[in-house]
């Protein structure tokens, strides 16, 4: 039969493991981070892009979307999400900074010329004095008179918008099912 001193030393042995066992597996944690930091070390080095916008950008997350690279873009839907998605985000934090004012147009947002964020199928992202974000297509594409509005309806009360999406583009609403199709044309192809 065991003597009361010996379940103590086999618990403080247990224990005495479990400890070496956290510290081998802390252990392998900074190694594997480190050799993961000098993997990526020029990714950190001068001239990099901060993984934060700095905080007294006029728009920072409007900053930090410019800085990303446009992803490859070959389908309708990729190009009009992407390209809708970066001026909805900056357009959102202009309003809630300016207090609802829209911006004039594509400078006073912080975005490029409308004519730079031409793809596959849009040719232009323009900002509009009204408060619309307007995308017009390509006419390569098929599409030279078709259009994309989003519309903000921005509410004070909890300083978020609303938006209204309107296209005369039949198939946008296949993956925009929010956008309302007005005179709707089937693009031809």
């Amino acid at each position: 039969m065991a003597t009361s001193g010996e379940p103590n030393a086999e618990l403080a042995r247990s224990l005495q493991h479990l400890k070496w066992m956290v510290l081998a597996l802390i252990g392998v944690q900074v190694i594997a981070f480190s050799a993961w930091m000098w993997v990526h070390r020029s990714d950190f080095g001068a001239g990099a892009v901060p993984l934060a916008p700095a905080p007294d950008a006029p728009n920072a997350v409007l900053e930090s979307l410019n800085r990303e690279p446009m992803p490859p873009l070959g389908s309708l839907p990729d190009e009009v999400r992407w390209m809708s998605q970066t001026a909805r985000i900056g357009f959102g934090e202009y309003l809630a900074n300016t207090g609802g004012v829209p911006p004039a147009d594509n400078a006073a947002l912080g975005l490029a010329p409308p004519e730079s964020y031409a793809g596959r199928h849009v040719k232009s992202v323009t900002v509009q004095g009204d408060g619309k974000i307007v995308l017009a297509f390509q006419p390569r594409s098929g599409r030279s008179d078709f259009y994309l509005t989003w519309t903000s309806d921005y509410r004070r009360d909890t300083g978020m918008s609303l938006w209204r999406c309107e296209t005369n583009l039949l198939e946008i609403r296949q993956f925009l099912t929010e956008c309302e199709v007005v005179e709707a044309k089937p693009a031809a192809h």
